[in-house]
């Protein structure tokens, strides 16, 4: 999967898509909360997002629903693999190791671990 950047603008129109699988540009709007954003600021960060694949559309009787073109999980990969690049060099020893340095993990209650992190 390709890397995705994001800007606040679709950050927060995926935070309320992660909520609901598909919303009208009108529903995104409203649930995207303050500061309000004009409906033409929405079209078009939801055209641009479009235009990368990061987002789709389908056309209903009452005007369109978008919704991701990735899965959930693609899509928080790519936000790990970003923030591993930007603050670690790409170094994902030294992101867990930071992780593990400034959190309370206890290795063998960690989820998904065998114990031997």
């Amino acid at each position: 999967m390709t890397i995705l950047k994001l800007n606040n603008i679709e950050r927060r129109i995926i935070d309320v898509l992660l909520d609901d699988s598909e919303l009208s540009a009108k529903e995104i709007r409203l649930r995207m909360g303050r500061p309000v954003m004009a409906a033409s600021t929405i079209s078009l960060a939801l055209r641009l997002m479009e235009n990368r694949s990061i987002l789709n559309h389908r056309k209903t009787s009452k005007g369109y629903l978008y919704f991701f073109s990735f899965t959930k999980k693609e899509l928080l990969t790519s936000e790990i693999e970003n923030l591993c690049i930007q603050y670690f060099s790409g170094n994902i020893n030294e992101m867990v190791e930071f992780i593990l340095s400034t959190k309370k993990v206890c290795p063998d209650k960690a989820p998904y671990s065998d114990g031997k992190l």
